[in-house]
This record gives C-alpha cells, structure tokens and sequence, in this order.
C-alpha cells in the first residue's frame, strides 16, 4: 500500500519537481512510512511508502536498476514470489533484493512490455525506461489498486488518487457530464473515463506506455485463456476451490503485524477467516489472526451469532462491535479530500468503525469476502444455454429457482431476461436495449441533459464480449468485471486507508478469479443454491449453519438515516446538480419523499430508492468540493 505520482514532460522541458512535491503532499494520507522521489530531465517520480509486508522495511522507492536506466515504483504487492525468481535467475536476471519493486523492475528487464502478465497480485506500477524513452504503467487484473492519469498532448501526469493530478495548475477541472449522466441514470459503462473531463483510469489488467508518439494501451490480461477446469466429480471441483483459495489467503498473509479479518456470518469471509487461522495455526504464516465483527442487534438477521460460532470453533480472537454510522461530514470530507464521490453509507457504517478497531490492535492488513459473490453466485444467463440445448424442462425448473433469488421475479421474465435475450443477435440486442434504457432512464434526470451528454449512445455502446463457450460464465464475466466493480473497488481501497489498513480479498487473486470463471454452472449454483462448490470445499471446516446461510442482512436503512442526518428533504433543494441542468430537484424531492414515506411505514420497496438518491446526493457533494463551495448540510 502506498501513493505513487509523477510527471513526463514529451515537449522536450523538464518535469516540474515542485509540482510533484504538491502531489504527494495530496497523497499523504496513503503512506505514513516515509516519502522519496527522483527526476531526471523530463521524468519525476514519486512514493508515499506505507509498508505492508516485511520486505518493504527494506525497500525505498522510487527504485532504480543498478544501471540507473531503469526506474519503478510500485503501490502493491506481489503474490507469486517465488515462481517468479525463479523464472528470472532462469533467464539469468536473479534479483538483488528481496522486495517487491524490485521483482517488478526485473520482470520489466526481463519481458518488457509485456511484464505485467507475468505478476500474480494487485498492484499499479509505473515503470521509466530511459534508453528507450517510454513510460510503462500497469494495473492488476481486477483494479484492487487505482491509477489515474491526464495527458494534454504535451504532459503525462499519474496519480493513485484524483486529487493529487489537479495539484498541477495547468490541469484544467471540468466536469464530464458524459460521467454524471450515466451515474444518474444507474448504468456505469466506461470503465476508463472519470467525472472529470480529460483525467482517465487505467482500465484493469492493462498496460500503458507512453512515448512521444503518444499513448498505447495493451490488454495483457484476459480471464478466458486460463485452461478449462473439468472434475469427475463434486469432490474433486471441491478439492480444487480449496486449495486455490488457501493459497490465495496465504499468499496474503505476508505482512507487518497481525491480519485482521472481516469475519460476517456469511460463507465467503467465514471461509477466508477459517483458512487464514488453519495457516496461522500450521505454521504456513507467521501472522497472527484476529476478526472483527460488525453487529447489527436491532435486526433480525444479525450475523453476530454465525460469526461468533465461527470464531469460537477456530479459537480466532475475534471483536465485535456496534455500528458507528458517521455524520454529513464525513461525506463531505471525502469528496473535498478526494474530488471524487464520496463513500457509499453501508459500507462506511462498518468499514470506518472496524479499520479504526483493527489499526488500533496492531492490524495494517484486512482480509475480506469482498467478490465472492461476483464470481460464485452464477449468471440467470444460464437458462440461455439449456434453451440452444433445447432443454426445456430444465430451463423451467431453474427459471423457477431463479425467481425467488431475483426478488420474486416471475418465471415467464426470468426465462425472457436470461434466457430468450441472450440468444438474439448482438446488433439487434443493443437495439433493443437502447429503448429499453431510454424508457428507465430516471425522471429526475431532465431529456435536455440527457441528449446534451449522448446518454443514448453511452448507454448503449458495445460490450466487451469474452469468449468463453457458455452464456453463463459470458454473463458472470461481465458483471464482474464491470464499470460498477471498478468504481466500488477504488471506493474500497481508498477507504481502508483512512486509518491505515490495506485491504486485501483473497476472491481477486488471478489464480482463483480463472478457476472460479472456468467451472461449470452446475459448481456455482445448484437449485436455489448459490456458491456451491465453495460450500461444498467448506464441508467440516465453517459451521453447518454458516456453510448453508444463504440470506444476508438487507442494510438499505443506513442510507435512509445518512440522507435523514444530511437533511432529509432539504438536502435535495438549491442543488447545484439542478443549477447545471443535470437533474429536475422537484422530481428528486418527490422522490425523497416517497422512499421516506416507504421507510416509515417499513415498507421494503423503500431500498430500490436509496441508490439513485444517493447517488444524487453524492454527486451534488462531489460538485460543490469541484467549485470549492460549503455543503449546506447541518
């Protein structure tokens, strides 16, 4: 964990060492251990270090090759250690430190450009290669680590945060209402542009160089070229799952200190929890395990009670605590700090409360569950297959099992939605979405707007399609995969950070995302059975009544208190959103209004509100910070 900026000037100046300084300054708040630059002529690189992992109380970066042609800097870590070694001193580039940037540095020497596809990790890197004047920038597979840039033609400026790039005067703000709209109307499509116009996102498990004839963007990681995963039985997919998701936790538990643990009453973090203290206990890591529960009395389906089964069958230390939701301020704080959007009220209720805990016993990492739902729970697009295989009866039979995993969806509609759609052309498919998505696009969001941003063209530009055989594992791909993810990911990371906890989810690592992608739908969900084969590999390890929970707690109500403490109905006047054409505030207040009245009355139906109200909400606080105005807010 730590903040990386920089600067290439490709107009033949020098890179401004001033301007980097105030950009680290922005990204002091990522690394407490220290900070380092270097420049040479056109280039300047910076990192803020917080060290993570034994191996990087020895490592200051930026790091340079002893040849001093070669520089990198790292905000991550690399999982694969040892069968990298041992590939590079196989190719005679044994590697002279035993830390992480220098690992990468090496791998750069040794496969160029093509480097990144060779780490196992999450990490952003920045590597410059003098001889041959070019800037390499890479991002891991699922995003876990951000990384921003800004290119005018003249300048490449990168950053692990927005705000840091705006530190540079020259860097123009303004907003991308091409951004606004799509986070209005409740479908994120570009997974590279941000709300500001000309500062971009490395896309996931890409590579960027720069030179002087411009930028390059190369994907070097693709999920659907890992080898396909077939068992005879559930025994042996089970077998499989274990042992790559016990590799993926111990692969995580390289660090400084003890390992918190997200401990809820669920399948994924209990197993993540379960597999980290069996390592702990072996002696496989050295790490010292605790879990931290966040506990929810007032409802019914509090998960306490599964987490303390769990933890008391395993002996894990274990802390349980009451929520803590903060106040307006915190929001607005983030996105004043961050020129960004603000963090999501339910998963700041237990994230700030649990780092805060965490970081004050020792911890400066924290496993999670957090993805195991996107890459286990298995795709609706599955009744698409058995409907070209003209299984009829199975298609109806699994529509059914859907229905109720869908909100109580009706048969006919699940058959339609995940099975008919998928098997019509991809031209006459986005055809037809776009009418569809015409007619959802929310009423608060004025036509003007929407046809001044291309909303219709955004909304229904081409999908990134993987090749993988089936619809299913088609459908599992995109969703997790997608702009959503992204932007919950960076959202994630930023947040652990505030008190000084890395997060680290053992359901990203490269090695179990292929596995889980390649199984078969039949591994993933079975009859209204989600996460089969994880429960399956779990069998004797989690509680029985963990390892079949199935319902998980429904904390919609976070949201409705946080917009409540901003306000209430008044947070939704005077807004600048409307000032600018963006949104019609009285059909924002109606809509207040009515999920308020839902809430009050605990009618459920309130929860399909509190996204597109937060969302406005947060956007209106993410644009007064971009004007450097106060929030109205009490």
């Amino acid at each position: 964990m730590s903040g990386l900026a920089g600067l290439l000037a490709l107009d033949g100046g020098s890179a401004e060492t001033l301007v980097l300084q105030r950009m680290l300054a922005a990204l002091a708040h990522r690394g407490r251990d220290g900070q380092n630059t270097w420049s040479s002529g056109p280039i300047a690189m910076g990192h803020q270090a917080f060290w993570t992992t034994p191996e990087a109380r020895g490592e200051i970066q930026p790091w340079r090759h002893p040849s001093g042609e070669l520089v990198a800097t790292l905000d991550g870590r690399i999982d694969n250690r040892r069968p990298l070694r041992d590939a590079l001193v196989a190719r005679g580039l044994a590697p002279r430190a035993d830390h992480d940037a220098e690992l990468v540095l090496r791998a750069y020497e040794c496969w160029g450009e093509d480097f990144a596809r060779e780490l196992v990790g999450d990490f952003a890197v920045a590597i410059w290669d003098g001889p041959a004047r070019r800037l390499v920038c890479a991002r891991d597979p699922l995003g876990v680590k951000p990384f921003y840039y800004h290119f005018d033609g003249h300048h490449f400026r990168w950053s692990s945060e927005p705000q840091a790039i705006f530190e540079d005067p020259t860097v123009p703000r303004r907003p991308h209402e091409g951004m606004v709209a799509e986070m209005l109307a409740g479908y994120l499509v570009s997974t590279e542009e941000t709300l500001w116009q000309g500062l971009f996102r490395l896309r996931p498990g890409h590579t960027l160089t720069v030179t002087r004839d411009g930028l390059r963007l190369r994907r070097y990681w693709s999920p659907e070229s890992a080898p396909e995963v077939r068992h005879a039985s559930d025994a042996g997919y089970a077998e499989h799952f274990r042992t790559v998701l016990e590799e993926a936790v111990r692969s995580r538990l390289r660090a400084v200190g003890p390992v918190g643990a997200h401990l809820s009453g669920g399948i994924d973090s209990s197993s993540v929890a379960v597999l980290a203290q069996r390592l702990s206990e072996s002696g496989a890591a050295s790490a010292r395990i605790e879990a931290f529960t966040q506990s929810h009395p007032e409802l019914a389906d509090d998960e306490r009670p599964f987490a303390e089964e769990t933890a008391s069958r395993w002996g894990i230390k274990w802390h349980a605590l009451l929520p803590d939701p903060p106040g307006p301020g915190h929001y607005e704080e983030q996105a004043r700090r961050y020129l960004d959007f603000p963090d999501y009220p339910n998963g700041t209720a237990w994230s700030l409360a649990l780092t805060r805990l965490a970081a004050s016993n020792g911890c400066r990492v924290m496993l999670t569950g957090v993805w195991g739902n996107a890459f286990l729970e298995g795709s609706v697009e599955h009744l698409a297959d058995l409907l070209r295989s003209f299984r009829l009866a199975e298609t109806l039979r699994c529509a059914r099992a859907w229905g109720p995993l869908l909100g109580g969806t009706s048969p006919a509609s699940v058959v339609f939605n995940g099975g008919v759609r998928p098997l019509v052309p991809a031209k006459l498919r986005r055809a037809i979405g776009s009418l569809v998505r015409r007619r959802i696009v929310p009423s608060f969001v004025p036509p003007a707007f929407a046809r001044r941003a291309a909303l219709r063209d955004r909304l229904r530009a081409p999908e990134w399609v993987p090749s993988y055989p089936t619809f299913a594992q088609r459908g599992v791909c995109r969703a997790a995969l997608s702009a959503w993810n992204i932007h919950a990911s960076e959202i994630m990371e930023r947040g652990g950070l505030q008190h000084g906890i890395e997060e680290r989810h053992p359901f990203t690592d490269r090695r179990l995302v292929e596995l889980c992608l390649a199984l078969p739908e039949s591994q993933r969900w079975r009859g209204r059975t989600l996460k089969w084969v994880e429960r399956e590999a779990m069998s004797g390890l989690v509680p029985e009544s963990v390892r079949m929970k199935t319902d998980q707690p429904e904390l919609s109500f976070l949201h409705m208190d946080a917009l409540a403490a901003a306000g209430g109905e008044h947070a939704f006047e005077r807004l600048r959103l409307a000032e600018q054409g963006w949104v019609d505030a009285p059909r924002a207040r109606a809509l207040y209004r009515r999920a308020a009245e839902l809430y009050a009355r605990r009618d459920p139906r309130y929860a399909e509100l509190v996204g597109p109200l937060w969302t406005i909400h947060g956007l209106e606080l993410w644009l007064q910070a971009a004007m450097g105005e106060p929030s109205p807010c009490p």
